[in-house]
């Protein structure tokens, strides 16, 4: 894709300060994507994604004539990033189940993986958000990540603030496990009406069980809410969020 040191300035000054020029959302839209009804970060990961695509097959890429900035210093060690499958699991988690950011993060710092610097704009801007993700986010940066924190005027205020690595207490997990449990043994007795903070507290729980719970989750619910209406749609849901976590920990440990 054509303009690309355009996309690079974009990346670096952050979407509220720079948006993306109406000519590469046209581009975008000639190559196939949704550009209209995409937020501008879709609009930005799809037009990196393509570029990636287009090294990938050697077509010709536009020469940057502008200034770069002091190149980033290599990283003393071997960086093993993130591979696809998983940073597909990573788009999906920022874009709606923040809930899983805390499991992914730990589970890729226990194989010692990072993100693509690629990748980093769209997580700086969760942070952004909310800098409680900071804990999640910051451990998943190598050497080159810390270097570009200092070319965005929003994220340099991150490059000296605190981090610890985040974890997920036992007791939270085993607490949610047995949430569930409870939950399943009181429709057992007949019920079926489920309110608004029930239902927020048991996707919660789904998003911090045990896995090795996963049998017991997904089958020991009363047959009278199994044939429900109103449960069916629920339960897929409860269970689309258990197969997310299983494949996103199957995909990071491939």
């Amino acid at each position: 894709m054509s303009n690309w040191q355009t996309l690079n300035k974009i990346a670096l000054l952050g979407l509220d300060r720079s948006p993306i020029p109406k000519e590469i959302l046209a581009e975008l839209a000639k190559l196939g994507a949704n550009a209209d009804k995409n937020t501008d970060t879709q609009n930005l990961l799809e037009a990196i994604a393509y570029h990636a695509q287009l090294q990938k097959v050697k077509l010709p890429i536009e020469d940057f004539k502008g200034q770069l900035p002091p190149e980033a210093r290599s990283a003393p060690y071997a960086v093993k990033y993130i591979n696809t499958r998983s940073l597909q699991h990573f788009q999906e988690i920022l874009q709606k189940r923040l809930l899983a950011l805390p499991e992914f993060s730990l589970h890729a710092q226990a194989w010692q993986l990072f993100l693509p610097p690629e990748w980093l704009p769209m997580a700086l801007e969760i942070v952004r958000s909310n800098l409680k993700n900071w804990n999640h986010i910051a451990p998943l940066m190598e050497e080159n990540g810390w270097w570009l924190l200092n070319k965005n005027p929003y994220w340099i205020s991150l490059k000296d603030r605190p981090y610890r690595k985040a974890e997920i207490p036992p007791n939270r997990i085993a607490q949610a496990t047995q949430g569930i449990r409870d939950f399943q043994a009181s429709l057992a007795s007949g019920r079926t009406y489920l309110d608004q903070s029930d239902w927020l507290r048991l996707v919660k729980w789904v998003y911090h069980a045990n896995l090795e719970t996963y049998d017991q989750i997904r089958n020991d619910w009363p047959q009278q809410v199994l044939t429900h209406p109103m449960w069916q749609g629920r339960l897929n849901q409860l269970f689309d969020i258990l197969d997310f976590r299983r494949n996103m920990i199957q995909a990071l440990e491939s």
